[in-house]
């Protein structure tokens, strides 16, 4: 049975009344979704390399993890030991078959919170073997002391037959903010121009170089930058990654053309 309705004036009104509601409120619904797809875009670093993708994963997991064995003088901080034993049964079995959960955790000790500032995939992954680079920031409790530190370096992540893995973790060490007291060499640290022509070994008194190009960061946000070097032997680019004290990096060097003389 098919029932047919006839409008009247005001249904059709109505009617019309309704659709451009309707059509108002897609409208503000789209502009919201826009507006959410332009903060996530500008916020956050969409990464296609599933090795990199596993190791944000992988600290995301860490990221309320807590050594409340040491912290209980100020409280309840955090979620425990709980999300550590969960990120050690996702690294990779060789990791885990080379390395206890407390020899895991002992690396922890004192953790009230651990934060991934930044990741980077490295030059010369394999089919089945990457490396990241990555920076955390972690706040412990060291002697009942309350202390920030930085670590910093690259993370072996392993493609097992159950995905990406993190394989290796030794080389993430904390970075040297005890030379920054000094001055010495920092402030060439501090100058991606400086750094990229000292891993260029340009800055000795028999290598020419000159800078062609540089694309630094333009907002404190951003973390990468690249510097391109005419040296003796042709142009070089050096990929660079700045830390949370603004040190330079370096993630990688390219040669890409070669000296005419070669």
């Amino acid at each position: 049975m098919i029932f047919k309705w006839k409008l009247t004036g005001w249904d059709a009104l109505n009617r019309l009344h309704y659709r451009n509601r309707l059509a108002g409120i897609h409208c503000r619904v789209a502009l919201l979704i826009f507006a959410a797809g332009c903060f996530i875009s500008s916020s956050q670093t969409v990464s296609d390399s599933p090795a990199e993708d596993a190791v944000r994963a992988w600290y995301q997991i860490v990221d309320d993890g807590s050594d409340q064995t040491h912290l209980k003088e100020f409280g309840t901080v955090g979620q425990g030991p709980g999300p550590l034993e969960d990120a050690y049964q996702t690294l990779a079995p060789t990791l885990r078959s080379q390395m206890s959960f407390s020899e895991f955790f002992a690396g922890y000790r004192g953790l009230a919170h651990l934060s991934l500032l930044q990741s980077h995939s490295m030059p010369g992954s394999q089919p089945d073997s990457a490396q990241v680079f990555v920076e955390e920031e972690r706040t412990m409790a060291l002697e009942g002391v309350p202390v920030m530190a930085w670590f910093v370096g690259p993370v072996t992540v392993t493609k097992t037959g159950e995905g990406w893995k993190i394989s290796d973790i030794k080389d993430v060490k904390p970075e040297d903010i005890i030379s920054a007291l000094s001055g010495g060499h920092m402030p060439a640290r501090l100058d991606a121009m400086e750094v990229a022509m000292a891993s260029l070994h340009c800055n000795g008194t028999t290598t020419t170089c000159t800078v062609k190009t540089k694309l630094l960061p333009q907002s404190t946000a951003a973390r990468l930058g690249r510097v391109t070097v005419q040296t003796p032997e042709g142009v070089v680019s050096v990929s660079l990654a700045k830390l949370h004290d603004g040190i330079w990096v370096v993630l990688e060097t390219k040669q890409e053309t070669s000296s005419p003389e070669k």
